[in-house]
């Protein structure tokens, strides 16, 4: 009778070692690719859209743009934003499950956002002097902003100094 016990614990010993091999074989299993990758644009902004892996085990996503490092997430979207209008953005995702294990495929998209057609908007100009003598300088003062930034402001096809927030100055020369 002890034989009989002896025997039907090593085979339960035997199936416990078995199934625990097989769950220590999940764990270094990745989750799949998250998939539907979609972005949306706007002038500085691009929403990103995808649906997740169904592994039991899924974690996050890790999101990068343009190769740097951005966030994790487990969520199914995320806004990337102060970009540059008119210009292409790379995101690239890859899937982190509960153990660490990192799904070694990118699923990546390229996007563009949309130009940049808002008219910047000049608030006011100043000039030192209203009244001068052909020859003389005129130091001229230009308020202006734009919905995505000012990257420059002529006058009369001198080039102004940004001096801060939306101040531009310049000199001219009285024709």
């Amino acid at each position: 009778m002890q034989s009989k016990n002896i025997w039907l614990i090593t085979i339960l010993l035997v199936i416990a070692i078995l199934f625990s091999a097989l769950a220590v074989a999940d764990e270094t299993l990745p989750p799949g690719n998250v998939t539907d990758l979609a972005g949306t644009p706007g002038e500085t902004w691009i929403d990103w859209s995808w649906s997740n892996p169904d592994d039991t085990d899924f974690a996050h996503v890790e999101i990068y743009l343009d190769g740097t490092f951005e966030t994790t997430t487990s969520s199914t979207s995320y806004t990337t934003t102060n970009l540059l209008p008119d210009t292409n953005y790379i995101l690239s995702t890859r899937t982190v499950d509960t153990y660490g294990n990192v799904n070694s495929n990118w699923v990546n998209l390229g996007v563009s956002t949309t130009p940049d057609t808002t008219s910047p908007v000049i608030s006011s100009v100043g000039l030192s002097t209203t009244t001068p003598d052909t020859g003389d300088p005129i130091v001229v003062t230009v308020h202006v902003t734009d919905n995505v930034g000012v990257t420059g402001v002529t006058a009369d096809g001198t080039a102004l100094t940004h001096q801060s927030g939306d101040t531009w100055t310049g000199s001219i020369t009285a024709v």
